[in-house]
């Protein structure tokens, strides 16, 4: 009897104690994605799509601006905490998004990033008026990269990171788009660039290479590899480790006459759009020049992420002087392209005039700055409606949009411009 009843047992007793693990792991997920509440989600699985596009665009010294947006849309808007984050960035841009990419975005890393960047002085990014008249001559301006190292070290958490959340960062490509020449205020004029795919040709017409590289990371590579070669606008880049994404930083924030060009060490890994046939042998050489070319990188990330939810923090109201000071470095215009990218956006947060001019006062100071951008977004937030890109141009189709490779460019109107209200 006793042998039987032991054998009777011991598979009901197996039972229960399956049952009891099931039970068990079902609570510890619960807890375990409860607890997660608090930061930008984990990807679930490998197909799960982002659903936010968190662009952080060129701004110059004007980080502190982009600070305040991001606390003001943690805290008062908690739909933002429940989304699948991607993020790019551009120029200064890239130095923020590299930030929560590396940690993830909440509270804490929010925290962390505005109690350390205040103690980067502005002046790291020369806008003095020495500087400027020294472009005005014609004669280099730019300053060493060292200036950066200490936040490159804040940032890439002393060169270990690897980020979490999909990351691309651009930069233009020096040896295509470099266009200065000895006369002042004048380019060289010797190649072509067009502004609705970022090529650029030979006067003769021949196909030169795109203008700009996307750096962009593993998590990241699924949805930018949606864009068949042949139509991105950008050439690619991949990060792979952190010494990758320190060089993305530096190769996007090395704009024209503040920092000089930064070298690719590897040139062979870049894989080059824009073509029909790829060309069979490897790039050789590459020098990058700071992002400016694409101030908001927005539009191959929201071709392959169509209903996406997309924020920018931000294009600077610029000059016609600073228009002509760049484009005598380099083929394109910024304003053009800015609002080229702009026509892809749910929301972009808007910076006037007064706040770019405040920023460049010797007496202005980081935390009124946080403050601008903080109270500009709650009073997008407040009004669903408001706040969808201003100025934006629609861009050309140019042949180069293919409607069998994801959405169709004619149905990707729906998903822009749609303000709060979509998030």
């Amino acid at each position: 009897m006793i042998t039987k009843f032991t054998k009777k047992n011991v598979t009901r007793i197996f039972k229960l104690i399956v049952v009891g693990f099931a039970l068990l792991a079902t609570h510890c997920g619960k807890v375990s994605k409860k607890s997660g509440d608090s930061t930008s989600p984990e990807y679930e699985s490998e197909n799960s799509d982002p659903n936010f596009i968190f662009t952080f665009s060129a701004k110059g010294t004007l980080l502190p601006w982009d600070i305040g947006i991001v606390k003001a849309l943690w805290h008062h808007s908690s739909k933002v905490s429940t989304r699948r984050l991607a993020l790019s960035g551009s120029s200064s841009g890239s130095i923020v998004s590299s930030f929560f990419a590396c940690r993830g975005l909440n509270a804490d890393s929010i925290s962390e990033l505005e109690s350390h960047m205040h103690k980067f002085d502005k002046t790291i990014i020369d806008e003095t008026a020495r500087r400027a008249a020294m472009v005005l001559l014609g004669l280099p301006a730019e300053v060493s990269h060292d200036r950066l190292n200490e936040i490159l070290k804040l940032v890439t958490l002393n060169n270990t990171c690897m980020p979490k959340l999909p990351l691309m960062i651009v930069a233009g490509n020096y040896e295509l788009l470099e266009n200065r020449s000895s006369r002042s205020l004048k380019g060289r004029d010797e190649k072509i660039f067009q502004p609705a795919d970022n090529s650029v040709l030979a006067k003769s017409g021949e196909f030169l290479g795109r203008g700009c590289t996307y750096f962009v990371d593993p998590l990241m590579k699924p949805f930018i590899e949606r864009i068949p070669p042949k139509e991105r606008l950008c050439d690619i880049r991949w990060i792979y480790s952190s010494d990758d994404l320190r060089l993305a930083i530096l190769a996007s924030v090395s704009e024209p006459t503040y920092f000089p060009p930064v070298v690719e060490p590897s040139p062979a890994v870049i894989e080059r759009s824009g073509y029909d046939t790829p060309p069979s042998s490897p790039l050789t050489a590459r020098k990058y020049f700071g992002g400016a070319i694409m101030t908001v990188p927005i539009q191959d990330m929201k071709r392959s992420l169509p209903q996406a939810f997309s924020l920018s923090t931000g294009r600077v109201p610029s000059s016609a002087l600073m228009e002509k000071g760049i484009q005598a470095l380099s083929l394109f215009e910024i304003r053009p392209l800015g609002r080229r990218s702009a026509w892809w956006l749910d929301v972009e947060i808007p910076m006037s005039r007064q706040v770019w001019d405040r920023a460049g006062e010797a007496d202005s100071n980081f935390g009124e700055l946080v403050t601008a951008g903080f109270q500009q977004t709650l009073k997008c937030l407040s009004t669903p409606s408001s706040c969808a890109p201003q100025n934006a141009m629609q861009p050309e189709l140019n042949g180069n949009i293919s409607n069998t490779s994801g959405p169709k460019y004619s149905d990707l109107g729906a998903f822009t411009k749609r303000g709060f209200g979509a998030l």
